[in-house]
């Protein structure tokens, strides 16, 4: 009898510390993606803003002022652009200009 309790009572701590260890998981792994989400966006930016001001080399055939970086995922999704009013939830895959 006390082996059956002490096993069932083993099983349910097992089961909490493998639903904790996936929580947990899931929790870091979004905050990640956020942050590396942020940091893309970013540093499209500032990209972006270093080619409007001509700090490049060979950047002749650029427009000052008028720049705009777009970072793309292979299946069209936009994952960030330079042009804060772009919208981010159209796919961009049957456009001729993506490659």
């Amino acid at each position: 009898m006390q082996k059956r309790i002490f096993l069932n009572f083993v099983m349910l701590i097992l089961i909490c510390v493998v639903f904790l260890a996936i929580s947990f998981g899931l929790l870091f792994f979004r905050s990640a993606q956020t942050h590396e989400m942020t940091s893309i966006r970013d540093k499209t930016h500032l990209i972006a803003e270093l080619l409007n001001q001509g700090t490049f080399e060979n950047n002749e055939s650029l427009d000052s002022g008028e720049t705009r970086m777009t970072i793309i995922s292979q299946d069209g999704w936009v994952l960030s652009d330079s042009h804060d009013e772009t919208d981010l939830t159209v796919n961009r895959n049957d456009r001729m200009e993506f490659i």
